[in-house]
């Protein structure tokens, strides 16, 4: 069951990949320092238990699609 909801995910995104791709891309900056703050807190909710210290550089705006 796990490994057919994880298909079905990989299939969703796989589709979301295709529509991205056909559209014109919105640049624009994106702050890759909060992004990454972001992933670490997402990863650290997921598992308490398991303490994990993240260490991320300086600031880091690029331009690009933020919404992606």
């Amino acid at each position: 069951r796990e490994n057919a909801q994880r298909m079905g995910q990989l299939i969703d995104d796989m589709l979301t990949l295709s529509r991205v791709s056909r559209q014109e891309m919105s640049r624009q900056p994106v702050d890759l320092m909060a992004l990454a703050n972001e992933i670490a807190t997402m990863l650290g909710d997921s598992d308490p238990q398991r303490k994990v210290h993240f260490k991320i550089a300086g600031q880091a705006i690029v331009e690009g699609e933020a919404g992606w």
